[in-house]
């Protein structure tokens, strides 16, 4: 039996709705080779942010709201471990969730998926960068 938030998952539920919007075949999570090549780059390229955070967060821990639900929190603690990562599990999750706020706009971008509101969306990544930094105690200077 399939539980609660599986059924309700709009990318990959049964009618796979945001894959047919984006046009995308979205794999099943169980699909995902542990070790693959897409694997390791997907970690390689997640790993050049999250090393960035853990080094900010070694100098200055930013403000984090509180412990992630238990589910959450032990999937996180999971993963943390895995990467070898020295943060919290509660700055973990707030960096996971800039990660996909900024991973999200770039596929979005990508997928051509912002055409209908932005012709240029380098001042929305800039935006969304300051955000991400104010966020972390950190002062973001956009390249000159």
């Amino acid at each position: 039996m399939r539980g609660v938030a599986e059924q309700r998952h709009p990318a990959r539920g049964e009618e796979g709705q945001v894959g047919q919007l984006v046009g995308v075949v979205l794999e099943q999570p169980a699909a995902r080779r542990s070790g693959s090549e897409r694997d390791r780059a997907g970690r390689d390229f997640e790993l050049v942010f999250l090393r960035q955070v853990e080094a900010l967060w070694a100098r200055a821990p930013f403000p984090v709201p509180g412990e992630p639900p238990p589910p959450v929190r032990g999937r996180l603690t999971a993963y943390r471990d895995d990467l070898g990562l020295e943060l919290p599990v509660a700055a973990l999750h707030v960096a996971m969730g800039y990660w996909i706020r900024l991973y999200g706009l770039l596929c979005m971008e990508a997928l051509n998926q912002l055409d209908f509101a932005y012709s240029d969306i380098a001042p929305l990544y800039e935006e969304t960068l300051r955000d991400i930094a104010r966020g972390i105690g950190f002062e973001y200077r956009p390249p000159a």
